[in-house]
């Protein structure tokens, strides 16, 4: 019997142990890559510790053994409680979203998949981003959006994601309201305000059982903080044309009396620039041939367009390059540029 033991405990211990460590913050949002380690023994090996993060420290780290496997955790806290001072000294503040669980190529490409986690970040030239230290929202959260209304601030982002927070530590989960519109995938929702300064919401949805995206905007109550549901389709140029899919990536913006469209068509390479002075109807076409430079050589396809203006005539244009790579989608983000739409 003692023979067959040992033979049985040399046949496991030779597998080695499984390590899985995780590094969050203290709502459990990953703040790196897991890691998944295999040694052929059972004490956590020496280089197993915590990675350093920018703006956080770690208060703990916790062990759960499971046979053979272990998990380990550590815990990031933000080093500055009151992360909202940050905020409010930042000229830009803006939202992005991390892919956790694909490491970033040498190129700066990653592999689009894995757990999609919220960001803030915050500037002071449009250009040099940092990302805010805090604990973030336990939600998957992909292309999302924000804006500011009162103390509020309100996050949107893909599938019907809402949600909103004063102090960027403590998050509150809105209901989406579809209204009786009952669409099918919903892509990329922004807000924009009006020539009024009234706040809106705009969209790419598609109906179930129906693949082609289309443009809707509906009003968004200020006082409530809720979507109203009163969703209108945006009609006008290229947002008719239903032979390449439909617009994603929509971004509506009030500039010098028109309302600027910027999207993609999803069958397309270029970034669309449509142009109307009624933000559900009449848009016009404008020319924006977004060639590769030498910068974004061998790039498939431009997506995701943000802007935001410098002046009068100049934008800050933002926009994620994607390409095929060994038969899958990786992109590159961020890229920006400086336009004068005169």
């Amino acid at each position: 019997v003692l023979s067959v033991c040992l033979i049985l405990l040399n046949i496991f211990t030779s597998k080695g142990t499984r390590y899985t460590v995780r590094f969050v913050d203290g709502n459990g949002v990953a703040v790196l890559n897991t890691r998944v380690i295999s040694k052929s023994h059972n004490k956590i090996p020496s280089f197993i510790m915590a990675k350093k993060v920018r703006g956080y420290h770690v208060k703990k780290r916790l062990r759960v053994v499971v046979g053979m496997n272990q998990k380990i955790t550590f815990k990031y806290i933000p080093n500055i409680r009151n992360v909202s001072k940050i905020v409010k000294k930042s000229k830009y503040i803006a939202t992005s979203f991390q892919v956790i669980g694909h490491k970033v190529t040498k190129k700066g490409y990653q592999i689009d998949g894995g757990n999609d986690v919220l960001r803030i970040i915050y500037s002071n030239d449009g250009v040099n981003w940092k990302r805010l230290a805090t604990n973030y929202p336990k939600v998957t959260v992909r292309d999302p959006d924000m804006i500011r209304i009162g103390n509020w601030w309100y996050i949107i982002g893909t599938e019907r994601i809402l949600l909103k927070t004063q102090d960027f530590r403590h998050w509150d989960r809105v209901s989406w309201i579809d209204g009786n519109t009952h669409f099918g995938a919903i892509w990329a929702p922004e807000f924009f305000r009006d020539a009024q300064g009234k706040v809106h919401i705009i969209i790419s949805a598609t109906f179930p059982k129906e693949g082609y995206f289309r443009v809707y905007v509906s009003d968004f109550d200020s006082s409530t903080g809720k979507i109203t549901g009163n969703w209108v389709k945006v009609t006008g140029g290229k947002i008719d044309d239903e032979k390449t899919g439909g617009i994603i990536d929509q971004h509506m913006q009030y500039v010098n009396g028109d309302y600027n469209l910027w999207c993609t068509k999803r069958t397309q390479t270029d970034l669309l620039l449509l142009k109307s002075k009624n933000y559900l109807s009449g848009f016009k076409d404008i020319t924006l041939k977004m060639t590769p430079s030498n910068e974004y050589k061998g790039a498939m396809s431009f997506e995701a367009p943000e802007t935001e203006r410098i002046n009068k005539n100049k934008v800050l244009l933002y926009f994620d390059q994607y390409r095929e790579y060994k038969g899958e989608y990786i992109y590159y983000a961020v890229h920006v540029r400086t336009l004068n739409l005169q």
